[in-house]
């Protein structure tokens, strides 16, 4: 019998590292620029909370359903390279951090499709992964909108009207979702 080499525990160790060293380079890049404009610094509370959701999803399901497959490292590595521009525009364009976020939900898509693919997953996570598969394309659709009508609307607008997106949908996780994929460990 075969057996399947899991890539799980590489990323989880990788991300790990990766993660709390973007949050700490955010918090050391805020605080190096003297002045910045209050829409700036709520995008970049925005975008740590963004990065802790990720975390919160990513965490139990790669433990649970591990990579089999090293290409889908690669993934894990857009996710941390998006999570960088994501705090790293937050302070600086406003348009592109919306931008960085429609692309960190689109990575989300492909990646809560990867235990889809790699394991005949029935039940309860089955209908949670392809729930966040959904959620993640109509977040995406809608940040990608409103970076593209960015340049229409007031740019203080455009990124706080992501915000009450992203609490739309987190509430209705909160009311709907019964069933989420618990860590086995």
């Amino acid at each position: 019998m075969k057996r399947v080499t899991h890539y799980g525990h590489l990323s989880i160790k990788f991300l790990d590292v990766m993660f709390g060293a973007i949050i700490a380079l955010g918090f050391g890049q805020w605080f190096s620029v003297p002045e910045r404009e209050i829409i700036f610094f709520i995008a970049f509370v925005f975008a740590h909370t963004i990065l802790i959701d990720v975390w919160i999803n990513y965490d139990p399901t790669i433990r649970k359903f591990p990579t089999k497959n090293p290409y889908f490292l690669i993934l894990d590595l857009a996710l941390i390279f998006t999570m960088a521009f994501l705090v790293y525009y937050s302070m600086f364009n406003l348009q592109r951090f919306l931008v960085s976020a429609a692309v960190l939900r689109t990575i989300g898509i492909l990646w809560s499709e990867r235990p889809l693919k790699e394991y005949k997953i029935r039940g309860s996570d089955s209908s949670y992964l392809k729930y966040v598969r959904k959620r993640n394309f109509f977040e995406a659709a809608a940040f990608a909108l409103l970076a593209y009508a960015y340049a229409a609307i007031d740019p203080s607008a455009a990124t706080v009207a992501m915000i009450p997106v992203w609490v739309i949908f987190r509430l209705y996780d909160s009311s709907h979702i019964k069933n989420i994929i618990k860590s086995d460990s």
